[in-house]
């Protein structure tokens, strides 16, 4: 009944109206109602926002062209690899022989707890100021007691990643898939599990201390102290010292007395440290996945110098370790169950040790006190540390609201009239991203959409100033005899209305447009960023529309008359009696609030004398004026002239109008002193422009072909990325220290995959960078598991590899140059000594469980390895490549 009456009572009234005359006539009629929706409708669709889960993706991933073939082969290889990690279930013994027909169905089996390492904490420390020594007592003696901290952190146990002793490595409840029922008892069915050490050097420094305490002992047995350093140096020599350095620490030892081993147990690291001669660690001599110098910077490690001056003995500017944590948690059957939830769990938890790590927080504070600095990264926090600076910029983003909130107030002089502006650019934010986040299946959201804010800010402050000069310039159209009108009439409130929003709509939409076609980007990030901020343009265009001139109009009439209306229209529709505009007193002074509103609209000082102002209609001359009294005067040059009492001269002449001499007067005398100043500039610079219109033109267009052809000639591609924080930031001082301070060898890591012909991204979030797709399986390598034609031709793709390891700038050190199945061969004892054919994949399946333990992940099981099918195997090869500083030419 409702919705029929406000129908029919809309068309009875905007028969034969524009768009934009239609909107105008209804912001005029019925302000707060217009008002009201402006207002709710936003927060209505703000508050909708809670109901979606949106993640902010503050990597380069996703960044990559998903399109191009390079990103095809990187998420196909990828996506086998996570396929692979789901499942594929690794055993400790010998594979389960394949059950009668009529045997039940398997038990259902679940990864163990926190057994798949997921994340890591890598922190590094490094003196304050940069550039001192590390390697002193007071500074290890706090690195050690901040890894503690780190481990009593509350429910440490309940993340970390959970070791099995040897002893337990065959027990059924140990291995890394168990079943599901026996996985979460309590206490443990696997037992002895412990939270694997961290890789530092405090926690490594009893082993570094038994190894001196057996290099002792092997010099003390031998005949005489010669005999002894020659023991010693052999067995060095033996985990990798070169003759020299071997000699040399064989010396240090002998000179110390072979018969003090017990000392080595109490001697400070520091001093057993000086015995190692410079350079010697870069083998991983005590077998524990890194070589010792992976601790220290590469000066210390290799011997180099690093340019600083060195008498105070054994010296090191940085050291680092790590700690890492593992899935799945309690109450998750796999790394892969409600993994989101599993990593918003695991965050949210990590949350007590970043507020400790962070600049002014515990560990800060006692570390400044030993001149040392704490630096931090990993898996997740860094994520969330990066999301924090991008929100934290968001507060400049503030700042820029209060400036333009200033220059609003400083233009128009009224506070209501800005507070509305502000509200309107602000809601077209969260508005715009209600429908692109309805719009996307994905809950990652770029970093790079932080910016739309920063650039609608300009637009929606330009289109609110746009709609408040067309509110005032009909003001001053309709001012007629007295000059304190604070409304102008409906007629010329929508004259100027409407092409102020044509004019807004052209501006909009070309800046729409302009976003919009970022669509068409390979790359998500900036599709979204187009999408969203294309959205944004055309919600504060609406609200443009709608929200301002509604408070201009309420401000106006004033609030109780608004409401007042209002609710006479609700009784109209509710009676069927329609509405009728209450006739008002147009003697009655203005209410306080329209003194405080509009006192400043007009530019000339004179009191308002209208109160409230009923819907006016045009009045035409009658008989009883004198022709003396009406003058000619033009349309205004800007175009939106509608006078209220005017006549159209004879002839229907649209540019010539007769109004009242006095309103003539009146309304012209608003702008005669600023046009006599401008007039004469004004004239000279037109008379300029269109005599030398073609000269003006051919400059411009030379200019701009010649300025375009400089640039781009002096464009080149950067060397190396330019940081995108500030030098002392922590993420950007740990990957700084990270990659150019310690002992890591320049490498890049890559995947050859064998069995995988492609990837199906139909199910994957395209702005997620952990979903590569489903991989596609190359139907030809099936035959692998049978068939010994494939084998030797997966085995002779390999040998190609290695043969041209040095065109393609293999980095030995850093990795194996041979794949898996060369592996297996080498360790069988040749070609020859292999049985190809059906029963090579169990050979393969018993061998990396024991000499090929390092090669397990390169092979891809679809179920339990070595009863199940061979999917693919991947090879991992390693290129002579910084992964972040590489420069151009060097990748290509």
């Amino acid at each position: 009944f409702i919705t029929n009456g406000l129908l029919s009572a809309g068309r009875r009234r905007f028969q034969d109206m524009s768009p934009f005359d239609t909107i105008a006539k209804a912001v005029y009629r019925r302000p707060l109602t217009v008002y009201l929706l402006s207002i709710l409708v936003p927060v209505a669709l703000t508050l909708a926002l809670l109901n979606f889960r949106i993640e902010l993706d503050t990597g380069i991933l996703s960044f990559r062209a998903r399109d191009e073939p390079y990103a095809i082969n990187y998420d196909a290889v990828l996506s086998a690899v996570q396929w692979g990690k789901g499942h594929t279930q690794y055993l400790h013994g010998p594979p389960s022989p394949p059950g009668p027909a009529n045997a039940p169905p398997p038990t259902p089996l679940s990864e163990r707890l926190q057994s798949h390492a997921s994340y890591w904490l890598t922190m590094v420390y490094e003196t304050r100021p940069p550039g001192g020594n590390v390697l002193t007592e007071e500074r290890l003696a706090y690195i050690a007691e901040v890894e503690r901290k780190v481990r009593a952190v509350s429910s440490f146990e309940d993340f970390c990643h959970l070791g099995v002793p040897l002893a337990s490595l065959n027990n059924t409840s140990c291995r890394r898939w168990v079943p599901s029922s026996t996985r979460d008892q309590d206490p443990p069915a696997c037992p002895g599990m412990q939270c694997v050490p961290a890789m530092s050097l405090m926690s490594f420094e009893g082993m570094i201390r038994r190894w001196f305490i057996e290099l002792v002992d092997a010099g003390s047995g031998a005949a005489n102290s010669t005999a002894g350093a020659e023991a010693v140096e052999r067995r060095l020599e033996a985990v990798g010292f070169d003759p020299a350095q071997a000699s040399a620490m064989a010396e240090a030892l002998a000179a110390s007395g072979w018969d003090t081993a017990e000392a080595y147990a109490e001697m400070p690291l520091t001093e057993l440290l000086a015995l190692v001669p410079s350079g010697a660690l870069t083998r991983d001599f005590f077998h524990i996945g890194h070589e010792p110098g992976w601790f220290f910077d590469k000066w210390y490690a290799t011997g180099e110098s690093d340019g600083s001056s060195s008498g105070e003995g054994v010296r090191a500017v940085a050291l680092r370790s790590g700690f890492e944590f593992a899935l799945p948690l309690a109450g998750y059957a796999t790394n892969h169950d409600r993994q989101w939830e599993q990593d918003r769990k695991y965050r949210k938890w990590a949350e007590q040790f970043t507020r400790m790590l962070a600049d002014g927080g515990e560990i800060d504070r006692g570390a400044e006190k030993v001149g040392l600095r704490v630096l931090h990264a990993g898996g997740g926090i860094s994520e969330d540390e990066a999301t924090a600076l991008v929100l934290g910029d968001l507060l400049w983003c503030t700042a820029a609201f209060a400036l333009v909130t200033a220059c609003l107030f400083a233009y128009s002089r009224m506070l209501w009239w800005t507070v509305n502006a502000i509200v309107g650019i602000s809601l077209s934010f969260p508005v715009a991203f209600f429908f692109f986040r309805a719009a996307s299946a994905s809950p990652y959201v770029s970093f790079l959409n932080m910016l739309v804010p920063f650039v609608l800010i300009g637009i929606g402050c330009d289109d609110a100033m746009l709609m408040f000069d067309a509110f005032r310039a009909a003001i001053r159209d309709d001012c007629g005899d007295d000059d304190g009108i604070l409304l102008p009439s409906e007629d010329v409130f929508a004259a100027r209305y409407a092409p102020a929003a044509r004019a807004m709509l052209a501006t909009s939409l070309t800046t729409a447009v302009a976003f919009g076609s970022n669509f068409f980007s390979f790359i998500p990030p900036v599709r979204a960023l187009g999408m969203f901020a294309a959205l944004t343009v055309f919600m504060n265009y609406l609200l443009v529309l709608t929200l301002l001139p509604a408070a201009l109009v309420i401000g106006a009439k004033g609030f109780k008359n608004s409401f007042m209306d209002a609710m006479d229209e609700c009784l109209g529709v509710f009676t069927r009696r329609g509405y009728t505009p209450r006739q008002v007193n147009e003697s009655a002074p203005p209410t306080p609030a329209q003194k405080a509103t509009y006192s400043r609209l007009d530019t000339r000082d004179t009191k308002p004398s209208g109160g409230e102002v009923e819907l006016q209609t045009v009045q035409s001359k009658t008989d009883d004026d004198d022709e003396a009294d009406w003058t000619e005067v033009g349309v205004h040059d800007d175009g939106f002239f509608a006078p209220s009492t005017a006549e159209a001269k004879d002839g229907g002449d649209a540019s010539i109008v007769r109004v009242k001499k006095e309103m003539a007067c009146s309304c012209a005398d608003l702008n005669a002193s600023i046009r006599a100043k401008t007039a004469a500039a004004t004239t000279w610079l037109g008379d300029f422009v269109i005599r030398r219109k073609w000269s003006i033109i051919a400059a411009g267009v030379f200019c701009a072909v010649v300025s375009s052809a400089v640039i781009a000639d002096s464009l080149v591609v950067a060397r190396t990325p330019p940081p995108l924080l500030r030098e002392d930031q922590n993420l950007q001082r740990t990957q700084h220290l990270l990659f150019d301070v310690f002992y890591t060898e320049n490498w890049s890591n890559v995947w050859v995959a064998f069995g995988v012909a492609g990837v199906d991204r139909s199910g994957a979030d395209p702005n997620d960078p952990t979903q590569f797709g489903d991989p596609v399986w190359d139907e030809s390598f099936a035959r692998f598991n049978d068939d010994e034609y494939t084998q030797l031709a997966v085995l002779a793709a390999c040998d190609a590899v290695t043969a041209a390891k040095d065109t393609l700038q293999l980095t030995p050190s850093s990795g194996s140059t041979e794949c898996v199945l060369q592996a297996f061969v080498r360790d069988s004892g040749g070609v020859d000594s292999v049985d190809w054919g059906p029963g090579l994949p169990s050979a393969l399946a018993r061998w990396s469980r024991d000499l090929g333990r390092n090669w397990r992940e390169n092979l891809g099981w679809a179920g339990e390895e070595g009863s199940s099918e061979l999917k693919f195997i991947t090879a991992d090869y390693f290129v002579d490549l910084h992964p972040v500083a590489s420069t151009t030419e060097e990748i290509r």
